[in-house]
């Protein structure tokens, strides 16, 4: 009988059926062909030949479930069509410098074994990295991804660059493992002033940071970056911008974080989940104060109330007690504001007072009471302004004594229950807007000890 011819047990990816299947290759050793062998002493240039085979491929590039020898490169490679290398493994020293991808590129379940090199390389389509493991260090400096670049689930084991590497559109990192020690840096310091790192939306959203290893973020602009549920007092932001609202051109305007304006992750109803964006904002709160920011995160800690606030429904966000602490300093962040609203509280009821009717007289001694000698009738004629009035600052002096808690002063000056209910409100706001001033002025000393 003739000998059976057997074939590659390795299980390759199946793109039409979705399913994996056995490869029909000839065996090279007791279970596997030479792509699918992980000897490290395999013929290299049988495996090569394989290799040239699928590069001259009309259709795509398929290196699925391939496992390639140490130090094997791809440099200066030119792979016109999708290419797949799902479960590929590499063994460590790979290149990929300066290599040109045109269609699709499928990292899937990739297993990078040590360092793997991207630099200066052209992703002209789609890119995924989704479950891809990073042994050692990889290097993707000053690579550019023209479309959707996914590194879902991603694992890194060893420091990676992304320095200069440009998005044109949306990076994921959604997911991420950093594992202990393990470094990942974006820089964009060499980019052109034109050209910024992510030139759409970045997702490092539920991002774990394992121990002593970091994020760093340096000179890039993370305007549209998303980092709900990520630690990101664990991250190293430096000469960041971030996303601002408000303000009258460059002033008083408010750093945000992108989740609080475009937040992926609504309801059904499209609501957000406030309580996420309050711990993002509290995080990075932290994150700044550690490092003597103290006016972002200022910025920050305003994002966090705005949240708690927002928090509270349609309706109940404005007239929840947060919205008093907004309108009055700015959720503690501003000592300027309780000062003007302490002005114009001052100013006001004096005018009040001149209208429901006051005593500007002092009266004699054996007269606890006189008729009202001061009870102006409404009027918008600014011939009758008030403020350079006599009668004016007699009753700004007066009001003074009121909010002094001169119980004498009030019996004598004032002649109804209205006007007494008055004084304890005007009372009642003084000494919210003063303990506001206190505290602001407080947080804004203690910040910088």
């Amino acid at each position: 009988m003739p000998e059976e011819i057997k074939t590659c047990q390795g299980q390759v990816y199946d793109r039409k059926t979705g399913r994996n299947k056995y490869c029909d290759r000839l065996l090279y050793d007791d279970k596997h062909c030479i792509c699918h062998s992980e000897d490290p002493h395999k013929d290299i240039n049988q495996f090569k030949d394989e290799v040239r085979k699928q590069l001259n491929r009309e259709d795509c590039h398929d290196f699925s479930s391939f496992a390639f020898p140490e130090n094997y490169s791809f440099k200066d490679t030119s792979l016109k069509h999708n290419v797949y290398f799902r479960d590929a493994k590499f063994a460590g020293g790979t290149e990929f410098t300066y290599a040109k991808f045109g269609g699709k590129v499928n990292f899937e379940f990739a297993d990078f074994g040590g360092k793997v090199n991207f630099e200066f390389a052209d992703f002209g389509g789609k890119v995924n990295f989704t479950y891809a493991k990073f042994a050692g260090e990889a290097n993707f400096g000053c690579a550019e991804f023209t479309d959707y670049a996914t590194f879902f689930l991603t694992k890194f084991g060893g420091d990676a660059h992304f320095e200069s590497t440009m998005f044109k559109k949306r990076a994921i990192f959604n997911l991420v493992k950093l594992n202990e020690k393990a470094i990942v840096r974006f820089d964009g310091e060499e980019n052109e002033l034109d050209k910024s790192v992510f030139q759409d939306t970045a997702d490092f959203s539920q991002i774990t940071i394992l121990k002593d290893a970091t994020i760093v973020f340096r000179k890039i602009d993370l305007s549209r970056c998303f980092f709900l549920e990520t630690d990101v007092t664990k991250v190293d932001f430096s000469d960041v911008t971030w996303a601002y609202i408000g303000g009258i051109g460059k002033w008083f305007k408010t750093k945000v974080v992108y989740d609080a304006i475009k937040n992926g992750n609504e309801d059904k109803d499209g609501n957000y989940d406030y309580r996420l964006i309050a711990q993002l904002y509290r995080r990075l709160q932290i994150n700044y104060i550690d490092n003597c920011h103290y006016s972002q995160a200022g910025d920050f800690h305003i994002g966090e109330q705005e949240a708690v606030r927002k928090s509270k429904g349609k309706l109940g966000q404005y007239l929840c007690t947060n919205m008093l602490y907004k309108m009055t300093s700015i959720y503690g962040e501003s000592f300027v504001r309780p000062l003007l609203w302490l002005v114009v509280i001052l100013l006001l009821f004096p005018a009040i007072f001149l209208y429901t009717g006051l005593d500007v007289a002092t009266p004699p001694q054996h007269v606890s009471k006189i008729e009202n000698n001061v009870n102006y009738e409404f009027s918008v004629n600014p011939s009758n302004a008030f403020l350079f009035n006599v009668d004016y600052w007699n009753s700004f002096g007066i009001n003074l004594s009121f909010i002094s808690f001169d119980r004498t002063e009030i019996k004598t000056r004032l002649h109804s229950q209205y006007q007494i209910t008055l004084v304890h409100f005007e009372r009642l706001c003084v000494i919210t807007l003063v303990s506001f001033f206190i505290l602001a002025l407080r947080r804004s000393y203690k910040r910088k000890i």
